[in-house]
């Protein structure tokens, strides 16, 4: 059982590697998840064994604050962990299962089946404000993870791609560093797009990334320009700007290699598979995600990445 966290299409889109080698060495692989992720490996995986959570999906509050995100998302997330655990403990008692690998999905382990978590963020980073929270929030991870029988560590040992994010300090369970996680791989074409946008997030920060960049683009002309996971408001397509919803991962880094620029939140999966495609990029973290702050300010250094705190600020860039 493979069950990546629906939480944008991040923690789906890096369990490709796994899910394929699982698959190549004669397992019978069960996915489960929900929302869009669920959606995106269906089209992914047509005829895998892909089974439906059921939680209800999370949405941001339309403020940048953290602490409205954390009021309104916090009740919904406890809850999906105790529902996911109920409906894990009753698919076993249907379906043989001899390992589960959870990525970020808290309620999938089983006492009496060897349960991985995977995840990258193990170190909590939290709003300067809310430092006397971080004690308690890590505890409640640690022994949210402690549950499981093993950790892999989405890092290596020198924790470069995670920072302080991967550190481990107190935990006990067995861990192992899988390093960079990534369904892409470089493709040598000659480049079509100037700028492309990889839409990803909840919503509804994720429309507003699209509406704001295609304010910016549509005014210039010069630049040839390439949108996936969804269309702007009042979308008028042209030669010079391309559309695409969600794309499979063939199609998906066909046009990621046809692309000089991308423009992406710094999310984790989204970092990694820069890194391996070796990509210029510019990065928005998305407002009120301290990890995603942590993260841009963390590969800050590297000179062909361009860190924007607001996608309003990419018009000084363009």
């Amino acid at each position: 059982m493979i069950a990546p966290l629906n939480w944008g299409l991040g923690h789906a889109t890096r369990m490709v590697p796994t899910i394929k080698k699982y698959r190549q060495d004669g397992w019978t692989v069960y996915i489960a998840s929900d929302g869009d992720a669920l959606l995106w490996l269906q089209k992914e995986f047509p005829d895998f064994l892909i089974f439906d959570v059921g939680v209800k999906t999370l949405r941001y509050a339309q403020s940048g604050c953290f602490l409205l995100h954390l009021k309104q998302l916090l009740p919904t997330f406890l809850n999906n962990i105790k529902q996911e655990h109920l409906w894990l403990e009753q698919f076993v008692k249907q379906h043989p299962v001899d390992l589960i690998i959870s990525d970020n999905r808290y309620g999938f382990w089983h006492a009496n089946i060897k349960s991985i978590f995977v995840s990258h963020q193990f170190n909590l980073p939290v709003p300067w404000y809310l430092f006397w929270s971080k004690f308690i929030a890590q505890y409640w991870l640690r022994k949210q993870i402690e549950q499981f029988t093993k950790i892999w560590i989405l890092d290596d040992a020198n924790h470069q791609l995670a920072g302080r994010l991967s550190h481990l300090k107190l935990y006990t369970k067995p861990h192992q560093f899988i390093g960079l996680q990534s369904r892409f791989n470089i493709q040598k074409q000659a480049i079509q797009y100037d700028y492309l946008l990889l839409a990803s997030g909840l919503a509804p920060h994720k429309q507003h990334l699209i509406d704001t960049f295609y304010s910016i683009v549509k005014t210039k002309k010069h630049l040839r320009i390439a949108i996936v996971g969804g269309k702007p408001q009042n979308f008028d397509e042209t030669s010079q700007i391309k559309c695409f919803n969600i794309l499979n991962t063939a199609d998906l880094n066909y046009l990621l290699s046809l692309s000089e620029t991308i423009v992406a939140r710094s999310g984790y999966s989204t970092i990694m598979d820069l890194i391996r495609l070796d990509k210029k990029a510019i990065l928005i973290p998305t407002p009120g995600q301290p990890e995603q702050e942590y993260l841009a300010d963390h590969h800050k250094t590297k000179k062909s990445w361009l860190i924007l705190k607001h996608i309003g600020h990419l018009m000084d860039f363009l």
